[in-house]
């Protein structure tokens, strides 16, 4: 059995940043902005890598379903019945393509703090695309990842401009295991600034790269 996260390489990141005009209740609370210019000026204030360590344990439960310890929290995985699952709780992948999303709403909710960005609505939909053969080795299939597409919905009352700047100024830390300096996917702030000028006034595809992926780009999640 081959594991499709160890050896997941991207073919295709795409990452669209949509914003819609809309007047209503910000999601983002007015104190977070200090919150995170304090947490930025603290690891500034450091000297040297502050390094973190997320950790998990995985136990089995029976058969296929596994229960998973971090921080205190439990979480189940299973898988669907027509693999002899009992389809109690998401399989592998589905916590790693929600990773990916949490990962991409959290810094961008952090940078619209700092930047005073407003948002009604956030959604970030993350869908993963490989072959269910690469999982044996069958006809040499590889189980990587062929295609990862984050797409990023925003409603706010401010200016699309704004949307882009926050969407362009992005470090998280999922997202940037698929999308690496030294991998294809990474982005070029030229080239989204000329989408947006192109697209500007629009109510969708503010933001969208892509590029062909490498084994190392997607290895390192």
């Amino acid at each position: 059995m081959r594991n499709p996260l160890r050896h997941a390489a991207a073919a295709l990141l795409v990452l669209n940043a949509c914003a819609t005009a809309r007047i209503g209740r910000t999601l983002v609370a007015p104190d977070l902005k200090q919150t995170v210019v304090d947490l930025r000026s603290r690891f500034a204030a450091t000297h040297g890598a502050t390094d973190a360590t997320n950790r998990a344990v995985v136990t089995l439960l029976e058969n296929q379903r596994n229960q998973a310890v971090t921080r205190g929290f439990t979480i189940v995985q299973d898988e669907p019945e027509s693999v002899r699952g009992t389809n109690r709780g998401p399989t592998p992948t589905d916590f790693f393509v929600a990773a990916v999303g949490f990962c991409e709403n959290v810094i961008f909710v952090r940078n619209a703090a700092l930047l005073d960005l407003s948002i009604d609505s956030l959604e970030t939909s993350v869908a993963g695309k490989w072959d269910l053969k690469g999982l044996f080795a069958i006809e040499g299939r590889d189980p990587s990842f062929k295609s990862i597409t984050v797409e990023t919905r925003v409603t706010t009352s401010d200016a699309t401009a704004k949307v882009v700047e926050v969407a362009a100024d992005r470090q998280r830390p999922a997202g940037r295991a698929l999308n690496r300096s030294d991998s294809p996917f990474a982005p070029q702030a030229a080239n989204l600034k000329e989408r947006c000028r192109e697209e500007d006034g629009r109510p969708e595809r503010i933001r969208k790269l892509s590029g062909p992926g490498s084994r190392s780009a997607m290895r390192a999640a």
